[in-house]
């Protein structure tokens, strides 16, 4: 295991858990109290342990907010190890990342265990949620990287869930509307995230799909093209 993952001895203790405490309880976050904790030189990828021993912390525990700037907020601070959110967004480019990171962290030191619904559907939704946020709480700070196939899944996953906000913030990281992509936790790859809104029949998704590349004179697309020549969308 890389030096980057030890966990050293936290200098600031008290803010540390104060930090942690307060992203763990319940409710709206309060971002002046976690940026004066953070000031004071509260660490955030120290890790608490529940009563089965698994490992967390507050990096995992803004992650699981789904607030971006929450998230920001936290892994931009200077304690923060990137690292540890690297090997999230890494893993958001994999397949299963539900049973990766719900059942084991990411990294024994890296993100702990987080906590989601348990449910399955809501279980899914909340990930994918949590990865969105996180993807778009990093995109402009130089020390993260998004890898390509996670830009591409997000896209696909606002496409099936007729998010038009997350689908322009996915274009704009750079996501492909022609490539098919995987999904985050399942183990198959779906058609590209144009094609799915073809099926949908949605105007405004199509026509900013097509503002940001989409192919319409694909083999597959012959119906968009005869929707252009009728310029029913433009």
């Amino acid at each position: 295991m890389p030096d980057t993952f030890k966990i050293k001895k936290d200098p600031q203790p008290t803010s540390s858990r104060a930090l942690f405490e307060l992203l763990a309880s319940p409710g709206p976050q309060d971002l002046e109290r976690v940026r004066e904790l953070l000031e004071l030189g509260a660490n955030p990828n120290e890790l608490y342990y529940d009563i089965d021993k698994r490992g967390t912390n507050a990096i995992a525990l803004a992650i699981q907010s789904a607030n971006s700037e929450l998230i920001k907020l936290v892994v931009s601070s200077p304690q923060a190890n990137p690292q540890l959110v690297q090997l999230f967004l890494d893993k958001a480019a994999e397949k299963f990342i539900s049973r990766e990171i719900s059942h084991k962290g990411v990294g024994k030191k890296g993100i702990g265990y987080i906590q989601w619904d348990r449910s399955y559907r809501a279980h899914m939704l909340a990930i994918v949620r949590s990865i969105a946020a996180t993807m778009a709480a990093v995109t402009e700070l130089p020390q993260f990287r998004i890898p390509y196939a996670a830009k591409n899944s997000l896209l696909g996953w606002a496409v099936t869930e007729n998010n038009i906000e997350w689908v322009e913030k996915a274009l704009k990281m750079g996501a492909n509307p022609n490539s098919p992509y995987d999904t985050f936790i399942e183990s198959f790859t779906k058609p590209s995230p144009f094609q799915m809104t073809l099926k949908q029949s949605n105007q405004a998704m199509t026509s900013l799909l097509l503002k940001y590349g989409a192919n319409p004179y694909g083999e597959s697309n012959r119906h968009i093209r005869v929707l252009l020549k009728k310029k029913i969308i433009f």
